[in-house]
């Protein structure tokens, strides 16, 4: 019944991203209207028996808050001392993911709104099989990526400070984002492309490496 009832809901969306695709949904009742529903899909995934990456997660929860100056945790502080916090004062892991959640979902709707895309985007995104892998199983990847879409929106803004403070989210919690801070250099012209080639360099080594 409850593998039935997310199944029925993920259905919903994908019904949702029809009906908005066919009318004007970049308008702020279209994006809150989303964020009810992203938050009902949240409460609705994470109150399933955990598996997978999930239960690494939670066992994390619960080691002390010492453990955490192990360099694992602190080159990716963002999630992990967030996580460890919020359960520490929770004592429940349901709440912890639904804030980590709506928070990311907020930061992708702040850049997409700003940049007046359609409502159907969202729910196309939330379906999408690597949206959904992630939100289930490999979750800092999955929060990283709203930080990186979030700054990729962003470009077309030209808010440098922005970027600079949503690709730090994104690298503080999980560090592969260092392959898009040449982003950073980018800007609406297009000879800001082979800058971006040369500052790619680098990080691709250093990725190769790793």
């Amino acid at each position: 019944m409850e593998f039935s009832l997310l199944l029925f809901y993920y259905i919903f969306l994908i019904f949702l991203a029809f009906v908005t695709a066919l009318f004007n949904t970049n308008t702020r009742l279209s994006y809150f209207i989303f964020f009810l529903v992203f938050v009902g899909y949240s409460v609705l995934s994470r109150d399933r028996i955990p598996k997978n990456d999930i239960l690494a997660y939670n066992s994390f929860m619960d080691i002390p808050l010492y453990a955490y100056k192990d360099i694992y945790f602190l080159r990716e502080p963002v999630y992990w001392f967030s996580s460890k916090l919020l359960y520490e004062y929770f004592d429940n892991p349901l709440p912890v993911y639904l804030i980590i959640d709506i928070f990311s979902i907020a930061v992708f709707l702040f850049a997409l709104y700003k940049n007046k895309y359609q409502a159907y985007f969202l729910y196309l995104f939330v379906v999408f099989f690597v949206s959904v892998l992630g939100f289930q199983n490999v979750y800092r990847q999955y929060l990283a990526t709203f930080f990186i879409l979030a700054a990729i929106f962003l470009i077309a803004e030209n808010k440098f400070k922005t970027k600079v403070f949503t690709l730090t989210l994104g690298f503080l919690t999980h560090n592969v984002v260092a392959l898009y801070v040449p982003m950073l250099l980018a800007t609406s012209k297009i000879k800001s492309i082979f800058r971006m080639i040369l500052a790619l360099i680098p990080l691709v080594v250093w990725r190769i490496q790793t």
